[in-house]
């Protein structure tokens, strides 16, 4: 039996976790996390000026906070799916490590998806911490949709939590 350690894996196993409800510090009726079917999303603000315009030109509406959710977590079936966002090439990654580290580092990972990032380099971003943890306790890790209109939720099609 798999034991899964990552707080994203419990807030998206969990439709009744408080940080569903917890709001962004400067934005008290906006969430910072979304449950959407089996998939969590996590808000993101985007500040670099190269990657809010690539985005505003694939067709995405950033707003005047320049937000966006991110799916960071699905659980389907007990299979954990993440995605790759800052690596152009993760399964050339994943085969440089040593069997003994994948082992340690990506002990349930069975698929990686295998190719070249879909996103220029400066449309990729850094993962955080919680997302990185989730990551290393995945089943499979995929690249985001070709077309970020697919990949990302923008922040008007969320329901805000009341205040």
């Amino acid at each position: 039996m798999t034991t899964f350690t990552s707080s994203l894996y419990y807030i998206a196993t969990n439709p009744n976790h408080s940080s569903l409800s917890e709001s962004v510090w400067n934005r008290p009726n906006q969430r910072v996390y979304h449950m959407e079917g089996n998939t969590l999303y996590q808000r993101i603000t985007v500040y670099d000026r190269k990657r809010r315009n690539w985005l505003e030109n694939m067709g995405l509406e950033l707003g005047d906070d320049f937000a966006l959710y991110q799916p960071v977590i699905r659980v389907e079936n007990g299979i954990v799916t993440t995605w790759e966002t800052q690596v152009a090439n993760i399964s050339n990654r994943i085969l440089g490590l040593g069997k003994a580290q994948r082992d340690i580092y990506y002990p349930n990972l069975y698929f990686v998806q295998i190719g070249n990032h879909p996103y220029p380099k400066h449309a990729r971003y850094r993962e955080c911490w919680s997302v990185s943890q989730a990551q290393r306790e995945s089943h499979q890790i995929i690249y985001p949709h070709h077309d970020p209109k697919q990949h990302y939720l923008e922040s008007s099609q969320i329901p805000l939590l009341d205040t």
